[in-house]
């Protein structure tokens, strides 16, 4: 019940050494978060992104939510419904398949489970400049 949702991946690109960008689009299920990228508390395991393939990676992470946890002054900083992750990064070689991970931790209700991992992949397609 708490696994990711689904991964969509949407990526283009060029030759090696070009830059590449490639969007991720995670459905976290209904009733459920994961931590964002850089969560407020160190016991917490943040949301990572992890890229094979590019070089000279840049990833930018969704703002996150603010989440009330009932405790005065303590609030939770989470991902939820649909969240957005953008990669850019230069073609490492002429392999148009870029793959990586997604660690994540997820929560449902008051309870945050053991970190998780899911996979993605995405085929570039070739961008051709225009004349």
């Amino acid at each position: 019940m708490a696994d990711m949702g689904s991964i969509s991946v949407t990526g283009l690109g060029t030759r090696a050494g070009y830059r590449a960008t490639i969007v991720l689009y995670i459905d976290i299920p209904a009733n459920t978060h994961i931590e964002a990228h850089e969560p407020p508390e160190p016991t917490l395991i943040p949301t990572v992104v992890e890229v094979e393939g590019l070089h000279d990676v840049e990833i930018d992470y969704p703002p996150p939510r603010r989440k009330d946890i009932g405790i005065p002054g303590a609030e939770l900083l989470v991902y939820d419904d649909r969240i957005r992750v953008e990669v850019r990064g230069r073609l490492a070689g002429e392999e148009h398949t870029i793959r990586g991970r997604i660690r994540y931790q997820p929560c449902v209700g008051g309870a945050c489970l053991p970190a998780r991992t899911g996979q993605w992949s995405a085929v570039l397609q070739r961008m051709e400049r225009a004349s």
